[in-house]
């Protein structure tokens, strides 16, 4: 699910990547009237095994984004959940 997290960062934030970590996938921002999307998705663990990837979306133009914000994350959790391993329940 990390790698479809980095994918989906790559090819849909209009910034590139600034920080790339295990924890953290980070784009520059974008500057004063930039329309470009900037993205920030930070992994945190959650008790057991497992985490949570947490996706922040912007962009530096007063009146919008080229690509809603709002609609961006939806894609982006939509686009990571289907990366998800199938699990199948334990038979009895």
């Amino acid at each position: 699910m990390w790698a479809a997290a980095q994918s989906w960062v790559a090819t849909r934030c209009g910034m590139k990547i600034q920080t790339l970590s295990d924890a953290i996938i980070q784009t520059f921002n974008s500057v004063d009237g930039n329309m470009a999307l900037h993205c920030s998705v930070v992994k945190e663990p959650l008790p057991g095994n497992g985490y949570v990837a947490t996706i922040t979306t912007g962009c530096g133009n007063l009146f919008g984004c080229a690509v809603d914000p709002w609609n961006a994350a939806f894609d982006f959790n939509r686009v990571v959940q289907s990366a998800a391993p199938v699990t199948t329940p334990a038979a009895q």
